[in-house]
């Protein structure tokens, strides 16, 4: 099987192997997520200290201590418990509300139209059943409805692929390749297309073809350079009788 071809990372383009001695932090584990907890936990701190404070505080003062040094501590710690609970808690939940918070505000300001992203379960439940021919006949109507649909010819294009359907997948990757009015989506059917003529016997060369268009459609950018690295090393790897 011929591995697909990405332009968004040129290592697998040139061959350039991942460093076999990096080893994952807890960073890399946790992801964003794990970024935001750290650094809302750090904030907390001084709260969390001025809770215990607080507590004992108010322990000590406010309810008198018991003459047992057994209790005593008992409700010196339940104050100091319950005070950073509050404030420390309080802080945590304040501080990842905040944070999300103007996150969405800033997305909503910089993107105040989100793109709709219709959901496809019926399809999927019905490959997953089995039905293919079920599943392409709702991405047809759903695509005949929506003439600007991308992604519902993606999908089609990508089902007809697993089904050895070359033909019609090249057909709505074409489609896709001609109707955006992205880039990335232009970009995305053409890799697309280019792994499919990759697979298709007597259909190799096409995938030269695909590549030029893209470096002629996009000249002086990255999707250009990349390109011309993955012409490359497509001629050296599987065509090498072009280098001449």
């Amino acid at each position: 099987m011929t591995k697909p071809l990405d332009l968004r990372h040129s290592s697998d383009l040139v061959g350039i192997k991942p460093d076999a001695e990096y080893r994952r932090t807890l960073s890399d584990r946790m992801g964003a997520e794990g970024s935001d907890l750290f650094r809302a936990f750090n904030y907390c701190l001084i709260p969390t200290a001025a809770g215990i404070l607080i507590g004992v505080a108010w322990v000590v003062v406010k309810r008198r201590l018991p003459p047992s040094h057994t209790l005593a501590f008992i409700y010196i710690a339940l104050g100091a418990i319950v005070g950073a609970m509050i404030f420390g808690g309080g802080s945590l939940l304040f501080v990842l509300g905040f944070s999300r918070g103007a996150g969405e505000g800033i997305g909503s300001f910089l993107h105040p139209q989100a793109e709709y992203q219709r959901g496809y379960s019926r399809e999927d439940s019905l490959v997953a059943r089995g039905d293919v021919d079920g599943a392409l006949k709702s991405f047809a109507t759903i695509a005949e409805a929506e003439p600007d649909n991308v992604d519902v010819r993606l999908r089609a294009a990508e089902l007809h692929r697993k089904n050895s359907s070359f033909e019609e997948s090249a057909a709505l990757y074409r489609y896709v390749r001609s109707h955006a009015t992205r880039p990335r989506d232009d970009v995305h059917a053409s890799l697309r297309l280019i792994d499919l003529y990759l697979i298709w016997p007597e259909n190799e060369g096409r995938s030269m073809r695909e590549l030029k268009r893209l470096i002629d459609k996009y000249p002086g950018t990255e999707i250009e350079k990349r390109s011309r690295v993955a012409l490359a090393s497509l001629k050296r790897e599987r065509f090498p009788e072009a280098m001449t």
